[in-house]
């Protein structure tokens, strides 16, 4: 199916991304794509992020080399 026909049937779009804080905690954002110009939506987003949510695993070796280099940093700082 092209995009144009994907239009034809959507519902809505969310526009979603995942961080990791400075303690290695993943949060999420999710945006409403009908309210990315709306300036309050993106505050409110931001300001309130997802930190309960589902499997995110497949993150997880991003945080784990995080915490490797965090080890290792500690390490040399010895």
């Amino acid at each position: 199916m092209s995009s144009k026909e994907r239009a034809n049937h959507k519902t809505s779009e969310m526009l979603g991304f995942f961080m990791l804080d400075r303690y290695l905690s993943f949060k999420a954002f999710y945006f409403n794509l009908e309210k990315i110009d709306d300036m309050t939506h993106i505050m409110t987003v931001l300001t309130n992020p997802i930190t309960d949510q589902p499997d995110v695993s497949f993150l997880n070796p991003v945080r784990n080399e995080f915490e490797r280099l965090s080890k290792t940093n500690k390490q040399y700082a010895n």
